[in-house]
Protein backbone atom coordinates (compact mmCIF):
# COMPACT_ATOMS: atom_id res chain seq x y z
CA UNK A 1 0.00 0.00 0.00
CA UNK A 2 2.90 2.65 0.30
CA UNK A 3 3.28 3.06 -3.50
CA UNK A 4 -0.44 3.97 -3.73
CA UNK A 5 -0.48 7.59 -5.48
CA UNK A 6 -3.27 9.18 -3.77
CA UNK A 7 -5.15 11.57 -5.77
CA UNK A 8 -7.57 13.68 -3.42
CA UNK A 9 -9.77 13.54 -0.51
CA UNK A 10 -12.88 11.26 -0.24
CA UNK A 11 -14.91 11.76 3.23
CA UNK A 12 -15.90 9.16 4.89
CA UNK A 13 -18.84 9.09 7.42
CA UNK A 14 -19.94 6.19 10.49
CA UNK A 15 -22.75 4.94 11.06
CA UNK A 16 -25.20 2.94 13.46
CA UNK A 17 -29.10 2.26 13.81
CA UNK A 18 -29.70 0.44 16.74
CA UNK A 19 -33.42 1.20 16.35
CA UNK A 20 -36.59 1.11 18.58
CA UNK A 21 -39.91 0.48 16.27
CA UNK A 22 -43.25 1.02 17.09
CA UNK A 23 -46.04 0.11 15.05
CA UNK A 24 -48.25 1.52 11.94
CA UNK A 25 -51.45 3.07 13.45
CA UNK A 26 -54.84 3.43 11.88
CA UNK A 27 -56.75 6.07 13.60
CA UNK A 28 -58.76 3.62 16.04
CA UNK A 29 -55.70 2.49 17.18
CA UNK A 30 -54.15 5.58 18.64
CA UNK A 31 -55.12 5.67 22.11
CA UNK A 32 -53.35 2.73 22.34
CA UNK A 33 -50.51 3.42 24.19
CA UNK A 34 -48.27 0.19 24.75
CA UNK A 35 -46.78 -1.69 21.73
CA UNK A 36 -48.30 -4.28 22.72
CA UNK A 37 -51.57 -2.98 22.11
CA UNK A 38 -50.39 -1.45 19.07
CA UNK A 39 -49.46 -4.72 17.83
CA UNK A 40 -52.78 -6.08 18.33
CA UNK A 41 -54.99 -2.93 16.88
CA UNK A 42 -52.89 -3.12 13.84
CA UNK A 43 -53.03 -6.77 13.45
CA UNK A 44 -57.02 -6.80 14.00
CA UNK A 45 -57.75 -3.58 12.06
CA UNK A 46 -55.71 -4.81 9.17
CA UNK A 47 -57.44 -8.33 8.68
CA UNK A 48 -61.31 -6.47 9.04
CA UNK A 49 -59.88 -3.84 6.41
CA UNK A 50 -59.08 -6.99 3.79
CA UNK A 51 -61.81 -9.11 4.82
CA UNK A 52 -64.24 -6.20 3.84
CA UNK A 53 -62.15 -5.42 0.70
CA UNK A 54 -62.06 -9.25 -0.49
CA UNK A 55 -66.12 -10.13 0.64
CA UNK A 56 -67.04 -7.09 -1.51
CA UNK A 57 -65.01 -8.48 -4.55
CA UNK A 58 -67.29 -11.56 -4.54
CA UNK A 59 -64.93 -13.77 -6.17
CA UNK A 60 -63.98 -15.86 -3.39
CA UNK A 61 -67.80 -17.56 -3.39
CA UNK A 62 -66.91 -20.41 -5.06
CA UNK A 63 -63.44 -20.54 -4.07
CA UNK A 64 -62.06 -23.60 -1.89
CA UNK A 65 -60.94 -22.77 0.99
CA UNK A 66 -56.80 -22.24 1.44
CA UNK A 67 -53.78 -21.32 4.08
CA UNK A 68 -52.53 -17.92 2.79
CA UNK A 69 -49.74 -16.55 4.17
CA UNK A 70 -48.43 -12.60 3.42
CA UNK A 71 -45.32 -10.38 3.38
CA UNK A 72 -45.91 -7.14 2.99
CA UNK A 73 -44.54 -3.62 3.82
CA UNK A 74 -46.18 -0.17 5.31
CA UNK A 75 -43.96 2.13 4.04
CA UNK A 76 -42.83 5.63 5.50
CA UNK A 77 -45.42 7.04 3.87
CA UNK A 78 -47.89 4.78 5.34
CA UNK A 79 -48.70 3.06 1.86
CA UNK A 80 -49.20 -1.20 1.80
CA UNK A 81 -46.87 -3.28 -0.16
CA UNK A 82 -47.87 -6.54 -0.96
CA UNK A 83 -43.76 -8.70 -1.34
CA UNK A 84 -45.18 -12.23 -1.55
CA UNK A 85 -48.24 -14.85 -1.57
CA UNK A 86 -47.79 -17.91 -0.46
CA UNK A 87 -50.81 -19.71 -2.16
CA UNK A 88 -50.94 -22.57 -4.66
CA UNK A 89 -53.64 -21.05 -6.68
CA UNK A 90 -52.91 -18.20 -8.94
CA UNK A 91 -55.68 -16.84 -9.24
CA UNK A 92 -56.08 -16.39 -5.19
CA UNK A 93 -52.75 -14.56 -5.47
CA UNK A 94 -54.44 -12.33 -8.25
CA UNK A 95 -57.57 -11.56 -5.26
CA UNK A 96 -54.88 -10.70 -2.75
CA UNK A 97 -52.55 -8.15 -4.96
CA UNK A 98 -56.03 -6.04 -5.81
CA UNK A 99 -56.90 -6.20 -2.65
CA UNK A 100 -53.85 -4.95 -1.37
CA UNK A 101 -54.14 -2.04 -3.87
CA UNK A 102 -57.59 -1.09 -2.40
CA UNK A 103 -56.15 -0.72 1.40
CA UNK A 104 -56.21 2.81 2.76
CA UNK A 105 -53.21 4.53 3.68
CA UNK A 106 -52.94 4.72 7.30
CA UNK A 107 -49.94 6.42 10.10
CA UNK A 108 -46.49 4.76 9.82
CA UNK A 109 -44.42 2.91 12.39
CA UNK A 110 -41.83 5.61 13.59
CA UNK A 111 -38.26 5.62 15.10
CA UNK A 112 -37.58 7.86 17.41
CA UNK A 113 -40.74 10.17 16.08
CA UNK A 114 -39.22 9.67 12.73
CA UNK A 115 -41.82 7.92 9.80
CA UNK A 116 -39.94 4.42 9.21
CA UNK A 117 -40.24 1.35 7.28
CA UNK A 118 -41.92 -1.57 9.17
CA UNK A 119 -42.84 -5.35 7.59
CA UNK A 120 -45.24 -7.89 8.19
CA UNK A 121 -45.32 -11.74 8.23
CA UNK A 122 -49.07 -12.79 8.45
CA UNK A 123 -50.81 -16.37 7.99
CA UNK A 124 -54.70 -15.87 6.65
CA UNK A 125 -57.37 -18.07 5.52
CA UNK A 126 -59.16 -18.23 2.61
CA UNK A 127 -61.92 -17.60 2.09
CA UNK A 128 -62.47 -15.12 4.87
CA UNK A 129 -65.92 -16.76 6.28
CA UNK A 130 -63.88 -20.21 6.51
CA UNK A 131 -62.97 -21.07 10.62
CA UNK A 132 -59.73 -23.26 9.51
CA UNK A 133 -56.44 -22.70 11.98
CA UNK A 134 -53.83 -21.83 9.72
CA UNK A 135 -51.27 -22.73 12.58
CA UNK A 136 -52.03 -26.00 12.56
CA UNK A 137 -48.27 -27.58 11.74
CA UNK A 138 -49.88 -30.84 11.32
CA UNK A 139 -51.75 -29.52 8.37
CA UNK A 140 -49.99 -30.46 4.76
CA UNK A 141 -50.29 -28.33 2.01
CA UNK A 142 -48.40 -28.90 -1.59
CA UNK A 143 -45.19 -26.93 -2.25
CA UNK A 144 -44.42 -25.35 -5.89
CA UNK A 145 -42.83 -28.52 -6.79
CA UNK A 146 -45.86 -30.99 -5.58
CA UNK A 147 -44.33 -32.43 -2.24
CA UNK A 148 -46.30 -32.60 0.63
CA UNK A 149 -44.27 -29.94 3.39
CA UNK A 150 -45.94 -28.90 6.89
CA UNK A 151 -46.69 -25.32 7.12
CA UNK A 152 -43.01 -24.61 8.97
CA UNK A 153 -41.25 -26.10 7.05
CA UNK A 154 -42.60 -24.12 3.85
CA UNK A 155 -41.94 -21.18 6.11
CA UNK A 156 -38.28 -22.51 5.97
CA UNK A 157 -38.11 -22.59 2.49
CA UNK A 158 -38.95 -18.44 2.12
CA UNK A 159 -36.50 -17.57 5.03
CA UNK A 160 -34.35 -16.07 2.79
CA UNK A 161 -36.75 -14.52 0.57
CA UNK A 162 -38.43 -12.96 3.64
CA UNK A 163 -34.70 -11.68 5.09
CA UNK A 164 -33.84 -9.94 1.93
CA UNK A 165 -37.58 -8.81 1.31
CA UNK A 166 -37.13 -7.33 4.90
CA UNK A 167 -33.74 -5.22 3.98
CA UNK A 168 -34.63 -1.36 3.06
CA UNK A 169 -32.86 1.71 2.70
CA UNK A 170 -30.16 3.39 4.94
CA UNK A 171 -32.03 6.67 5.46
CA UNK A 172 -29.97 8.21 8.32
CA UNK A 173 -31.40 6.16 11.14
CA UNK A 174 -27.94 6.59 13.16
CA UNK A 175 -28.80 10.69 14.09
CA UNK A 176 -31.50 9.51 16.12
CA UNK A 177 -29.56 6.44 17.99
CA UNK A 178 -27.04 5.73 20.59
CA UNK A 179 -24.02 5.62 18.24
CA UNK A 180 -21.19 7.73 19.15
CA UNK A 181 -20.23 11.05 17.98
CA UNK A 182 -16.33 10.15 16.66
CA UNK A 183 -13.93 12.27 19.03
CA UNK A 184 -13.35 15.64 16.67
CA UNK A 185 -13.26 18.87 17.90
CA UNK A 186 -14.33 20.24 14.43
CA UNK A 187 -17.51 18.05 14.59
CA UNK A 188 -17.99 19.09 18.77
CA UNK A 189 -17.70 22.61 17.97
CA UNK A 190 -20.70 22.39 15.66
CA UNK A 191 -23.03 22.22 18.32
CA UNK A 192 -20.93 23.76 21.13
CA UNK A 193 -22.83 27.26 21.67
CA UNK A 194 -26.25 24.84 21.62
CA UNK A 195 -25.43 22.29 24.34
CA UNK A 196 -23.60 24.79 26.61
CA UNK A 197 -27.12 26.99 26.73
CA UNK A 198 -28.27 28.17 30.08
CA UNK A 199 -30.74 25.70 31.04
CA UNK A 200 -29.58 22.56 29.09
CA UNK A 201 -29.13 19.41 31.80
CA UNK A 202 -26.13 18.26 29.45
CA UNK A 203 -22.46 17.23 30.64
CA UNK A 204 -20.39 18.55 28.63
CA UNK A 205 -17.10 16.98 31.06
CA UNK A 206 -17.81 13.78 29.66
CA UNK A 207 -17.17 13.07 26.31
CA UNK A 208 -17.45 11.59 23.68
CA UNK A 209 -21.63 12.21 23.11
CA UNK A 210 -23.95 10.31 21.47
CA UNK A 211 -25.81 11.18 18.86
CA UNK A 212 -29.37 11.13 20.59
CA UNK A 213 -27.88 12.91 23.50
CA UNK A 214 -26.79 15.77 21.16
CA UNK A 215 -30.20 15.35 19.12
CA UNK A 216 -32.06 17.98 20.65
CA UNK A 217 -29.67 21.22 20.41
CA UNK A 218 -28.38 20.34 16.82
CA UNK A 219 -30.11 18.19 13.53
CA UNK A 220 -27.39 16.08 11.66
CA UNK A 221 -29.36 14.66 9.61
CA UNK A 222 -30.97 18.05 8.62
CA UNK A 223 -27.30 19.46 8.45
CA UNK A 224 -26.45 16.07 6.18
CA UNK A 225 -29.11 16.43 3.93
CA UNK A 226 -28.51 20.07 2.99
CA UNK A 227 -24.92 19.23 1.90
CA UNK A 228 -26.56 16.13 -0.30
CA UNK A 229 -24.69 16.96 -4.23
CA UNK A 230 -28.39 14.91 -5.31
CA UNK A 231 -25.80 13.01 -7.89
CA UNK A 232 -27.42 10.23 -9.69
CA UNK A 233 -24.81 7.71 -11.23
CA UNK A 234 -23.33 5.09 -8.75
CA UNK A 235 -19.73 6.80 -8.57
CA UNK A 236 -21.12 10.20 -7.48
CA UNK A 237 -23.78 8.88 -4.91
CA UNK A 238 -20.69 6.77 -3.37
CA UNK A 239 -18.28 9.45 -3.65
CA UNK A 240 -20.78 12.52 -2.37
CA UNK A 241 -23.86 11.16 -0.74
CA UNK A 242 -23.82 7.72 0.34
CA UNK A 243 -21.87 5.11 2.40
CA UNK A 244 -19.81 2.78 -0.16
CA UNK A 245 -22.26 -0.20 1.33
CA UNK A 246 -25.01 -0.74 3.50
CA UNK A 247 -26.87 -3.19 5.09
CA UNK A 248 -30.34 -2.03 7.26
CA UNK A 249 -33.38 -4.36 8.16
CA UNK A 250 -36.14 -2.99 10.55
CA UNK A 251 -34.00 -4.08 13.67
CA UNK A 252 -30.46 -4.17 12.48
CA UNK A 253 -28.23 -1.86 10.12
CA UNK A 254 -24.45 -2.07 8.86
CA UNK A 255 -22.66 0.21 7.51
CA UNK A 256 -18.85 -0.09 5.33
CA UNK A 257 -16.95 3.27 4.17
CA UNK A 258 -13.64 3.47 3.10
CA UNK A 259 -11.39 6.97 2.55
CA UNK A 260 -8.37 8.65 0.83
CA UNK A 261 -6.65 11.58 2.56
CA UNK A 262 -3.50 13.18 1.04
CA UNK A 263 -2.10 16.77 2.82
CA UNK A 264 1.21 18.36 0.98
CA UNK A 265 2.80 21.26 3.00
CA UNK A 266 6.48 22.66 3.55
CA UNK A 267 8.25 23.73 6.78
CA UNK A 268 10.02 27.21 5.75
CA UNK A 269 12.91 27.11 8.08
CA UNK A 270 14.52 24.07 7.06
CA UNK A 271 12.91 23.55 3.56
CA UNK A 272 11.40 20.29 4.14
CA UNK A 273 8.67 19.02 1.87
CA UNK A 274 5.76 17.97 4.21
CA UNK A 275 3.02 14.96 3.79
CA UNK A 276 0.88 13.04 5.76
CA UNK A 277 -0.97 10.59 3.52
CA UNK A 278 -3.89 8.08 5.29
CA UNK A 279 -6.16 5.21 3.78
CA UNK A 280 -8.90 4.27 6.44
CA UNK A 281 -11.65 1.48 6.19
CA UNK A 282 -14.41 2.24 8.59
CA UNK A 283 -17.65 -0.02 9.42
CA UNK A 284 -20.07 0.51 12.15
CA UNK A 285 -23.75 -0.72 12.93
CA UNK A 286 -26.35 -1.94 15.41
CA UNK A 287 -27.96 -5.28 16.37
CA UNK A 288 -30.92 -5.15 18.02
CA UNK A 289 -32.14 -1.56 19.94
CA UNK A 290 -29.31 -1.83 22.62
CA UNK A 291 -26.38 -3.58 21.27
CA UNK A 292 -23.98 -1.18 18.72
CA UNK A 293 -20.30 -1.41 17.33
CA UNK A 294 -17.56 0.70 15.77
CA UNK A 295 -14.15 0.13 14.07
CA UNK A 296 -11.77 1.65 12.17
CA UNK A 297 -8.40 0.75 10.50
CA UNK A 298 -6.09 3.88 9.95
CA UNK A 299 -2.73 3.08 7.27
CA UNK A 300 -0.66 6.29 7.79
CA UNK A 301 2.39 7.42 6.28
CA UNK A 302 3.93 10.45 7.26
CA UNK A 303 7.13 13.50 7.03
CA UNK A 304 6.13 16.64 9.40
CA UNK A 305 7.77 19.83 10.07
CA UNK A 306 11.60 19.44 11.39
CA UNK A 307 10.23 20.52 15.58
CA UNK A 308 7.30 17.75 15.08
CA UNK A 309 10.07 14.84 13.56
CA UNK A 310 12.41 15.88 16.61
CA UNK A 311 9.31 15.40 19.10
CA UNK A 312 8.69 11.83 17.80
CA UNK A 313 11.97 11.03 17.89
CA UNK A 314 12.37 11.89 21.50
CA UNK A 315 9.85 10.02 22.94
CA UNK A 316 10.66 6.43 20.79
CA UNK A 317 9.76 3.64 22.51
CA UNK A 318 12.72 0.90 23.85
CA UNK A 319 11.90 -1.54 21.37
CA UNK A 320 13.96 -0.05 18.49
CA UNK A 321 11.42 1.75 16.80
CA UNK A 322 12.29 5.36 15.52
CA UNK A 323 9.61 7.31 17.22
CA UNK A 324 5.75 7.77 18.94
CA UNK A 325 3.82 10.33 16.85
CA UNK A 326 1.24 11.72 19.68
CA UNK A 327 -1.82 10.88 20.01
CA UNK A 328 -1.16 7.93 17.28
CA UNK A 329 1.07 5.80 18.49
CA UNK A 330 4.26 3.78 17.35
CA UNK A 331 5.55 4.35 14.47
CA UNK A 332 8.19 2.69 12.09
CA UNK A 333 10.98 3.73 9.72
CA UNK A 334 9.14 4.75 5.96
CA UNK A 335 11.54 5.59 3.25
CA UNK A 336 14.79 7.62 4.84
CA UNK A 337 13.28 10.35 6.96
CA UNK A 338 9.31 9.55 7.16
CA UNK A 339 7.43 7.43 9.65
CA UNK A 340 4.35 4.28 9.04
CA UNK A 341 2.35 4.40 11.84
CA UNK A 342 -1.19 2.24 11.76
CA UNK A 343 -4.07 2.86 14.01
CA UNK A 344 -7.21 0.46 15.08
CA UNK A 345 -9.31 1.95 17.03
CA UNK A 346 -13.24 -0.07 18.06
CA UNK A 347 -15.72 -0.36 20.45
CA UNK A 348 -18.58 -2.43 21.48
CA UNK A 349 -21.42 -0.83 23.44
CA UNK A 350 -24.40 -1.73 25.21
CA UNK A 351 -27.25 0.90 26.48
CA UNK A 352 -29.50 -1.01 28.78
CA UNK A 353 -31.80 1.45 29.17
CA UNK A 354 -31.83 5.38 29.31
CA UNK A 355 -29.56 5.26 32.42
CA UNK A 356 -27.41 3.01 32.42
CA UNK A 357 -24.39 1.92 29.34
CA UNK A 358 -21.41 -0.16 29.09
CA UNK A 359 -18.85 -0.07 26.40
CA UNK A 360 -15.44 -1.57 25.98
CA UNK A 361 -12.89 -0.89 23.34
CA UNK A 362 -9.91 0.95 21.91
CA UNK A 363 -10.22 3.46 21.64
CA UNK A 364 -10.06 7.57 23.56
CA UNK A 365 -12.09 9.21 26.38
CA UNK A 366 -11.71 12.72 27.63
CA UNK A 367 -13.10 14.46 31.30
CA UNK A 368 -13.05 17.89 31.65
CA UNK A 369 -13.99 20.71 29.59
CA UNK A 370 -11.79 22.38 26.92
CA UNK A 371 -9.47 21.96 24.35
CA UNK A 372 -7.38 19.54 26.82
CA UNK A 373 -8.15 18.55 29.85
CA UNK A 374 -5.51 17.92 32.91
CA UNK A 375 -7.63 14.38 34.05
CA UNK A 376 -8.49 12.71 31.04
CA UNK A 377 -7.50 14.24 27.35
CA UNK A 378 -7.69 12.70 24.05
CA UNK A 379 -4.01 13.65 23.13
CA UNK A 380 -3.20 10.30 23.93
CA UNK A 381 -2.55 7.15 21.66
CA UNK A 382 -6.16 4.89 21.68
CA UNK A 383 -5.78 2.47 24.81
CA UNK A 384 -8.02 -0.26 25.62
CA UNK A 385 -10.71 0.35 28.10
CA UNK A 386 -14.02 -0.89 29.96
CA UNK A 387 -16.14 1.98 30.67
CA UNK A 388 -19.69 2.31 32.78
CA UNK A 389 -21.98 5.34 32.55
CA UNK A 390 -24.84 6.08 35.09
CA UNK A 391 -26.95 8.82 34.54
CA UNK A 392 -30.23 10.44 36.48
CA UNK A 393 -31.61 13.51 37.49
CA UNK A 394 -28.79 16.24 37.40
CA UNK A 395 -26.06 13.58 37.57
CA UNK A 396 -23.76 11.50 35.48
CA UNK A 397 -21.93 9.13 36.98
CA UNK A 398 -18.91 7.79 34.58
CA UNK A 399 -16.07 4.28 35.80
CA UNK A 400 -13.31 3.76 33.68
CA UNK A 401 -10.95 0.74 33.79
CA UNK A 402 -7.88 1.32 31.11
CA UNK A 403 -4.43 -0.29 30.34
CA UNK A 404 -1.66 1.71 29.25
CA UNK A 405 2.10 0.85 28.51
CA UNK A 406 4.89 2.34 29.40
CA UNK A 407 7.10 2.05 26.17
CA UNK A 408 10.76 2.87 28.17
CA UNK A 409 10.29 -0.72 29.58
CA UNK A 410 10.66 -3.94 28.55
CA UNK A 411 9.68 -7.55 29.97
CA UNK A 412 11.47 -10.42 30.03
CA UNK A 413 9.56 -11.62 27.01
CA UNK A 414 10.07 -8.19 25.40
CA UNK A 415 6.93 -6.81 25.22
CA UNK A 416 5.74 -2.61 26.34
CA UNK A 417 5.54 -2.81 30.75
CA UNK A 418 1.98 -2.32 31.61
CA UNK A 419 0.10 -0.36 33.70
CA UNK A 420 -3.58 -0.49 34.99
CA UNK A 421 -5.40 2.80 35.60
CA UNK A 422 -9.11 3.10 37.47
CA UNK A 423 -10.90 6.23 36.95
CA UNK A 424 -14.27 8.10 38.53
CA UNK A 425 -15.95 11.21 37.72
CA UNK A 426 -18.68 12.57 38.79
CA UNK A 427 -20.75 15.35 37.25
CA UNK A 428 -23.84 17.23 38.95
CA UNK A 429 -25.67 20.31 37.03
CA UNK A 430 -25.85 21.97 40.77
CA UNK A 431 -28.54 24.65 39.09
CA UNK A 432 -29.24 26.08 35.25
CA UNK A 433 -25.90 27.94 35.21
CA UNK A 434 -23.22 25.95 37.10
CA UNK A 435 -22.11 22.24 37.09
CA UNK A 436 -19.01 20.65 39.16
CA UNK A 437 -17.39 17.63 39.28
CA UNK A 438 -15.30 15.18 41.25
CA UNK A 439 -12.63 12.96 39.72
CA UNK A 440 -10.57 10.69 41.14
CA UNK A 441 -7.68 7.97 39.40
CA UNK A 442 -5.90 5.40 40.97
CA UNK A 443 -2.74 3.73 39.11
CA UNK A 444 -0.76 0.93 39.54
CA UNK A 445 1.94 -1.46 37.97
CA UNK A 446 1.35 -4.60 36.13
CA UNK A 447 3.76 -6.31 38.85
CA UNK A 448 4.47 -10.40 39.27
CA UNK A 449 1.62 -12.05 40.71
CA UNK A 450 -0.59 -8.50 40.92
CA UNK A 451 -1.86 -8.10 37.65
CA UNK A 452 -5.30 -6.56 37.39
CA UNK A 453 -6.09 -5.49 41.35
CA UNK A 454 -9.75 -6.67 41.78
CA UNK A 455 -9.77 -4.31 44.74
CA UNK A 456 -10.03 -1.10 42.21
CA UNK A 457 -13.28 -2.49 40.65
CA UNK A 458 -15.29 -0.65 43.72
CA UNK A 459 -17.61 1.17 41.44
CA UNK A 460 -18.18 3.79 44.38
CA UNK A 461 -15.40 7.02 45.56
CA UNK A 462 -12.65 6.95 46.90
CA UNK A 463 -9.86 5.20 45.21
CA UNK A 464 -7.32 6.48 48.11
CA UNK A 465 -8.92 3.79 50.85
CA UNK A 466 -8.44 1.12 48.58
CA UNK A 467 -4.57 2.17 47.54
CA UNK A 468 -4.11 2.10 51.03
CA UNK A 469 -5.66 -1.39 51.67
CA UNK A 470 -3.26 -2.77 49.07
CA UNK A 471 0.12 -1.38 50.83
CA UNK A 472 1.64 2.16 51.02
CA UNK A 473 3.17 1.64 47.91
CA UNK A 474 0.40 0.10 46.24
CA UNK A 475 0.10 2.60 43.76
CA UNK A 476 -0.89 6.54 42.85
CA UNK A 477 -4.05 7.89 43.44
CA UNK A 478 -4.81 11.57 42.03
CA UNK A 479 -7.65 13.54 42.75
CA UNK A 480 -9.52 16.72 41.60
CA UNK A 481 -12.46 18.76 41.18
CA UNK A 482 -13.65 20.49 37.58
CA UNK A 483 -16.31 23.09 37.13
CA UNK A 484 -18.15 25.06 34.29
CA UNK A 485 -20.24 28.55 35.21
CA UNK A 486 -22.49 30.00 31.99
CA UNK A 487 -22.44 33.30 32.87
CA UNK A 488 -24.86 34.04 29.44
CA UNK A 489 -25.56 31.72 26.46
CA UNK A 490 -22.30 33.29 24.86
CA UNK A 491 -19.95 32.87 27.50
CA UNK A 492 -18.65 30.62 30.23
CA UNK A 493 -15.85 29.73 32.11
CA UNK A 494 -14.38 26.39 33.47
CA UNK A 495 -11.33 24.97 35.67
Amino acid sequence: MKYLIIFGLIFSSITLCAQENTYPLYESCKENIKKIEQKQCFETTFKIHLFDILEDSKQWQNTETSDVGLIFDVYKQGQFNLIFVNVESDSIKTIFEEAFDQLPQINPAKVYGNPTFMQFNMDLVYPPNQAVSVHDSSNKIKNKEGSNLSESLIKAKQEFEAVEAETKKYDGELYSSYAYIPLSHEIYNRFDREINLIGTNSHTAQKPFTYKDVKPYYDFKAVNDSLSFNKSSWFGRKLFDEHLATVSGKNYCLTVDFGFDLQLGRDTGTDLNTYNNTRVAFVQGGVGEKLTYYGAIFERQGRFADYYNRLARSIAPIDGNPAIIPGRGIAKRFNADAFDYPVTVGYINYRFNDNFNAQIGNYKNILGDGYRSLFLSDNASPYPYVKVDAEFWKIKYTNIWMQARNTNLLTEREAFQTKFMAIHHLSYNLNKKLNIGLFEAAIWDNEPGRGFDISYLNPLLFYQMVEFSTGTEGGKVMVGANYKYKWTDNFHSYG
